[in-house]
């Protein structure tokens, strides 16, 4: 039982860890959300999309090379969805139609490809 209590206490200790980097992950998200914004604002200025799909993908090469314990398609997943709330954060929304009422095959199928997408 007692090294259960110590195993127990290690958990915790590491949790801790957890803790203080997830609070350093959120504050360089907010920092790389300030500058978003920033490039968003002179995007409008140049009359440039915000959906910038080949800098999207240089970003997602880049970053999966320098992991070396999470495997390139969780990197991935991460990324995009980082770089989906940058989009928001420069006024992208990205919609989609579908044929039919909300409910209907081609809507559950237009979800299915688009899952982050809205519709109406």
């Amino acid at each position: 039982m007692g090294n259960n209590n110590s195993e127990n206490k290690k958990i915790e200790e590491l949790r801790e860890f957890i803790n203080e980097i997830d609070d350093k992950i959120i504050i360089l998200l907010n920092e790389r959300g300030e500058i978003v914004l920033k490039i968003g604002n002179l995007k409008k200025i140049l009359d440039l999309n915000v959906f910038q799909p080949i800098r999207e993908k240089e970003i997602i090469e880049r970053i999966k090379t320098k992991s070396s314990i999470l495997k390139p398609m969780s990197i991935e997943a991460i990324w995009r969805e980082i770089l989906s709330a940058s989009k928001l954060i420069q006024g992208f929304i990205n919609r989609i139609g579908f044929l039919g009422p909300v409910g209907t095959f081609t809507h559950q199928a237009a979800l299915g490809y688009f899952p982050k997408a809205g519709t109406e």
